[in-house]
C-alpha cells in the first residue's frame, strides 16, 4: 500500500463500504449498480443546502474563524467561506464541499486540518496505521491550543480537541 493510502481509505467511508460489499461475493454487474448508487449519494452530499443560522451560532462561528483566519488564509489545501444562502462552507483542493451548521463542526474541521498538517510531517517516519503517535499529539496540542486560548476560557473547545485525540490515540 502506498504512503497515505490507508489514511485516505479511512477518511473515505465508501472504501469501507465497498470492502464490506466485496465480502458478499457480488459479481461485476452488481458492483456497477452499487458504485453508481454510491457515486450519486456522494455527489448529493457535496451539494450545500439552504441554511439559516441563528445569530448566536453565527457569532460563535465568526469568532472561531477570526482566530483561525491566518491559518486558513495560508493553507494551500482548503478554504472556509460564508454564503448568505448556504452558511459556512469548507472547500478543499479535491473539490469536496462541507457545509457547517455549528461552531463545533467548524472547530472539529480545523482540528482535523491541523492534525493532517502534523501527520504529513511524518515526525516518526511513514505511517503504517491510522493512529496518532504521542509526538503527533504533542505537536497537535502545541498548534491548536494557542488558537483556542484566543477564544477565551472555553473548555468546551478543549474537550473537542481531547475527544479527537482520544479517538485517534494508538498504543504508542
Amino acid at each position: 500500500m502506498k504512503k497515505g493510502d490507508l489514511l485516505k481509505k479511512i477518511q473515505n467511508p465508501w472504501h469501507v463500504a465497498l470492502e464490506a460489499l466485496a465480502g458478499l461475493g457480488k459479481d461485476q454487474s452488481d458492483w456497477q449498480g452499487i458504485l453508481e448508487t454510491l457515486d450519486e449519494y456522494d455527489r448529493s452530499l457535496s451539494k450545500p443546502q439552504f441554511l439559516e443560522l441563528t445569530a448566536e451560532e453565527k457569532n460563535k462561528i465568526d469568532k472561531i474563524l477570526d482566530v483561525f483566519q491566518d491559518y486558513i488564509d495560508m493553507h494551500p489545501q482548503f478554504d472556509i467561506f460564508y454564503s448568505k444562502k448556504f452558511g459556512y462552507i469548507h472547500w478543499d483542493i479535491d473539490g469536496y464541499l462541507t457545509q457547517f451548521e455549528t461552531a463545533d463542526e467548524i472547530m472539529e474541521c480545523l482540528i482535523r486540518e491541523i492534525y493532517m498538517d502534523v501527520r504529513n510531517l511524518e515526525l516518526e517516519g511513514e505511517h503504517v496505521d491510522i493512529y496518532m503517535t504521542s509526538l503527533e499529539e504533542i505537536v497537535l496540542r502545541n498548534r491548536v491550543v494557542p488558537f483556542m486560548e484566543k477564544l477565551g476560557p472555553n473548555t468546551h473547545y478543549l474537550a473537542l480537541l481531547n475527544n479527537y485525540i482520544e479517538e485517534l490515540r494508538g498504543n504508542t
